[in-house]
């Protein structure tokens, strides 16, 4: 098992990834008690992206979840008005997730902190989940929305370099989308071949300059936000499309 870039979100309910869900309570807080004990790093995230920050988990008590609070008064205020937060970290190399709400600013051994219900799950993921297929050069391409003070202005295409169940490469000409690592790109369109159009939420983890034809390309690594059910049962129909294919031309390959 190792890191990985799967979301959870509330909307996961009867999602692909319910079986890597744990609902047991006892379990929950252990897992919790880790990332506290062994001073893992957490990201918070506001709904629909509202905020973002890198904290870290203070402490268990009772019902209570404590967090640290971030620097900037203006992404506290932002995060405070949020009816739930998500979270992910890494612990021992797997990749824990949970959202909770609704955060309330408290005190915690004397100092400011956000209080937040224990949550009553957590997303326990395993690299095999989400490995990342290849579609064929050119087949699968992503529209992102037009950027900057500008409005009206057109989706940008870009293509597709890999994608799997947390998130996906893309690729685009240097000059065309100028993006940076923690960038939020809502209203992404991505067209599946046979099961149609998903619109996702990414946002840029990893930015990284590739030569390609003589051109320079950007290639930006971007994770699922706020991946909805109906999104998830699309996007893993069209995954187990891309292996049953790769099947195929493995099997003819031997034949010939």
């Amino acid at each position: 098992m190792t890191n990985c870039d799967a979301p959870l979100r509330q909307d996961d309910d009867g999602g692909y990834y319910d079986k890597c869900l744990l609902h047991d309570a006892a379990s929950i807080r252990a897992q919790l008690q880790q990332l506290i004990d062994k001073r893992c790093m957490l990201t918070a995230t506001g709904e629909a992206g509202a905020a973002s920050m890198l904290t870290a988990p203070l402490a268990i008590e009772g019902a209570t979840l404590w967090i640290d609070v971030p620097p900037a008064e203006a992404v506290l205020d932002r995060l405070l008005r949020c009816a739930r937060l998500s979270f992910d970290g890494v612990l021992d190399k797997v990749t824990l997730r949970f959202s909770s709400g609704p955060p309330t600013l408290g005190a915690y051994d004397g100092r400011p902190a956000l209080r937040l219900p224990v949550p009553e799950r957590l997303l326990h993921l395993q690299r095999r989940e989400l490995m990342r297929r290849e579609p064929p050069p050119g087949a699968l391409n992503c529209l992102v929305p037009g950027r900057g003070p500008a409005t009206g202005s057109p989706p940008t295409p870009t293509t597709i370099r890999d994608i799997g169940g947390g998130g996906l490469a893309v690729l685009a000409p240097d000059d065309a989308l100028a993006l940076a690592p923690g960038d939020l790109l809502p209203g992404c369109v991505i067209e599946l071949p046979e099961l149609g159009a998903v619109e996702v939420t990414l946002r840029v983890r990893h930015i990284r300059q590739v030569h390609q034809r003589g051109k320079d390309i950007r290639q930006a690594g971007c994770e699922f936000v706020d991946l909805s059910a109906a999104a998830q049962s699309k996007l893993f129909r069209y995954l187990m499309q891309l292996d049953r294919e790769q099947l195929a031309r493995r099997r003819e390959q031997a034949v010939e």
